[in-house]
């Protein structure tokens, strides 16, 4: 096999298990992503069979990157868009969609956007129009659950908590009936769950909130640091929980990063108002009106919205006729709601439902520390410079003219490779510097992208330091098990210790068992699993063809492989993790 051949293969590969995905699901929703996969695997079998085979691989790529890089980029900025209530701008960006995703899924996330929109302009009839169009369609459970989240966003919008009730109720129902007829991929209605959790808050049923709280599975279902923070800003501000309020407001990142300055001061001025503190939330409020972005009448209508309820709370409280108060009669002719007025609720979460609810929050941000990566990872970074790096020069050695850049090329490169027979005469220094150096740039960038991938979360497990004696560790120690099993056969690269990193975020989620949800464990055993196989499949299918003595043949270092999964494994399991506390048990107050 050779070096286009090596870049057309994955390809192959990866299409026939998008093709077994799409045929697990009804065929009336997934046609269009069938349609891209089979595509993707016509190229690559076109550029084994005929020439030029680079062009054939260049379109492959350029396919598979914008069908699913290109798509998920789209459909995530799309989302941010929603959540930021910022529908015109999501609108423009679903119509790329219908070129990324064909058919059915492309005119789901269009209709999607459009159903927020008409929400946002409270043109609600609309709205449940293209909500209820989807419902009777066929959509796999993690498809009708992303449905009821962003529907159940236009009606928290509308502040309508019995219809929100109404829909959380309706996707458990859906849920269970799909668990009756065992159907393949069904899961229960998280983002629906913390919806209702809000409702249930907004009507004082602090109870029933925590129970949503609880059901929705937080550690297992969102990982990501920027979920979490706004699932507990707003729960802890809507039970009156101030402390837990203003601790969780000093960890998160500032803006923009984190929630912004506005929003902050609008979560405080909901938590000091269910504390009946009403001074202090209209002054919370009218910082965050002073803070809004302007044109932001989303927020803008939010924010006049609650300061209104305050204002005519203040207003009983004082005895004093509404239209006395010159100041909210302003705000209530600026404010544009359709929505009936609620009564502030000025009730506290009891001590026992909150400490359930830091039990939750607690074991939720310790599993998102583990799985989201995120930003972290400085060691990776520092590896991947340090490559790249390296590789350039070595480029820049092979191209150039300069004869002593050539020369410090040829003596770095023929001088560190692995090689088994210089080794055991004493160049022992060649199981380390084998790692650094690397054939070509396809060879380095499939290392750089296991690096980063598989390297910041196992970073985050281990810590900076011990990550390193993984990495390394398990590239010496792969480059000796090449080097004693095919001592003959050269070999260059980091893929024994970053297949090293693999092999240790397999042990560390075994040995996470008490802190990882059995969900989370599972699933990710399930695809290492099903990519190390994967991987020794198309290592020996790569070296069965280069055996056949093609004159550009690619040979993969197999053993370099397996002994740098093993390596990383045992590593894995020998050296200690970060501190992780275990999930607590809620135990109730003594009475």
């Amino acid at each position: 096999m050779n070096q286009i051949q090596l870049w057309l293969a994955p390809l192959l590969i990866g299409s026939i298990f998008g093709v077994t995905a799409c045929l697990r699901v009804p065929l009336r929703w997934s046609a269009g992503y069938l349609a891209q996969h089979l595509l993707i695997a016509l190229t690559a079998i076109c550029g084994f069979i005929m020439e030029p085979a680079w062009l054939f691989a260049l379109v492959g790529w350029l396919l598979f990157f914008t069908f699913n890089v290109g798509r998920r980029i789209l459909v995530s900025s799309i989302g941010s868009h929603l959540a930021a209530m910022r529908t015109t701008i999501a609108l423009k960006q679903a119509g790329l969609l219908r070129f990324l995703a064909w058919g059915a899924p492309g005119r789901f996330w269009i209709d999607l956007v459009n159903m927020l929109d008409f929400y946002s302009k409270n043109q609600n009839a609309q709205a449940e129009a293209l909500a209820d169009k989807w419902y009777e369609f066929d959509l796999p459970p993690q498809m009708r659950d992303t449905l009821t989240a962003y529907s159940l966003t236009g009606i928290v919008m509308n502040r309508d908590w019995p219809l929100v009730l109404e829909t959380f109720e309706r996707a458990v129902a859906a849920h269970e009936k799909d668990l009756q007829e065992k159907r393949k991929g069904a899961r229960y209605p998280a983002q629906a769950a913390i919806s209702a959790m809000r409702a249930y808050c907004e009507l004082g049923r602090f109870d029933k909130a925590i129970e949503c709280l609880e059901r929705a599975e937080i550690a297992s279902n969102f990982h990501q640091r920027d979920s979490l923070d706004t699932i507990f800003v707003s729960l802890f501000s809507l039970c009156g929980a101030t402390q837990d309020l203003e601790n969780l407001l000093k960890s998160l990142p500032p803006p923009p990063g984190g929630i912004p300055e506005y929003g902050r001061h609008f979560w405080k001025g909901r938590c000091a108002a269910t504390n009946g503190d009403v001074e202090t939330a209209l002054q919370e409020y009218d910082r965050c009106l002073s803070l809004l972005p302007k044109n932001d009448e989303n927020w803008r209508d939010r924010v006049i919205y609650q300061r209104n309820r305050v204002e005519t709370s203040r207003r009983r409280r004082d005895g004093l006729p509404p239209e006395l108060d010159e100041a909210a009669a302003c705000l209530d002719r600026l404010a544009d709601v359709t929505a009936p007025m609620l009564p502030l609720i000025t009730a506290r979460a009891s001590d026992d439902l909150l400490r359930r609810a830091r039990i939750v929050r607690d074991h939720a941000m310790t599993v998102a520390r583990i799985m989201d990566a995120g930003k972290r990872g400085p060691a990776v970074r520092r590896l991947v410079a340090v490559l790249a790096v390296i590789f350039a020069f070595g480029l820049t050695g092979q191209v150039s003219d300069n004869r002593w850049i050539n020369e410090i090329y040829f003596t770095i490169f023929s001088g560190g490779l692995l090689q088994g027979d210089l080794v055991l005469k004493g160049e022992w220094w060649r199981v380390l510097t084998f790692i650094f150096l690397h054939a070509n740039l396809s060879h380095l960038f499939m290392n750089l992208f296991g690096l980063v991938w598989l390297g910041k979360h196992v970073e985050n497990v281990y810590g900076s330091a011990r990550f390193l004696i993984i990495f390394f560790g398990s590239g010496i120690l792969s480059g000796v098990a090449q080097m004693l099993l095919t001592p003959h056969e050269p070999a260059v690269g980091a893929s024994g210790a970053v297949m090293g990193v693999f092999g240790a975020s397999a042990a560390a989620t075994l040995r996470l068992k008490d802190i990882l949800p059995a969900k989370v464990r599972t699933a990710e055993l399930k695809w290492m699993a099903g990519l190390a196989i994967m991987q020794i499949v198309f290592d020996q299918i790569v070296n069965l063809a280069s055996s056949m003595g093609h004159e550009e043949a690619v040979r993969i270092a197999a053993w370099a492989h397996a002994g740098g999964i093993l390596a990383g494994f045992v590593l894995g399991y020998l050296l200690p993790m970060q501190p992780f506390e275990p999930k607590k048990e809620f135990t109730p107050a003594a009475s």
